[in-house]
């Protein structure tokens, strides 16, 4: 799967925390939480995003939601493969997860991928 961010858009996801046995979702305790921090890829990593709350939207589904505004995106930036690639977009950014749960904490790392969408202007 390709983890895809607009650039200068809301954006909005949805994350399962999932048990031991890699099929059953966690039931969330409501002291539960989640971050999300961002950084750029490669040598020498920036953080770009830094400790983002994520909500409880689905408790028994083990369901934390992460969102950004317009404003929180426009800061990052698109980065492009070759044209025999397609200008398919790269990911240039890397994404850690922090749950921390009653019932044992994870962390998850997430390749992401930004696209810059064009403007179109419209005629009065």
């Amino acid at each position: 799967m390709k983890f895809e961010i607009f650039a200068g858009r809301d954006f909005s996801a949805d994350f399962v925390v999932m048990s031991d046995d890699g099929v059953t979702p966690v039931v969330l305790d409501p002291n539960d939480t989640a971050t999300f921090t961002m950084s750029t890829n490669g040598l020498d990593p920036t953080c770009v995003i830094h400790d983002t709350q994520m909500t409880i939207v689905d408790a028994n589904n083990g369901t934390f939601n992460l969102s950004f505004t317009a404003m929180e995106t426009a800061v990052l930036k698109q980065d492009i493969g070759f044209k025999e690639d397609k200008f398919s977009t790269l990911s240039n950014y890397l994404g850690f997860i922090d749950f921390t749960l009653v019932a044992g904490n994870r962390q998850a790392v997430i390749d992401v991928n930004v696209r810059e969408v064009g403007i179109c202007l419209t005629n009065p």
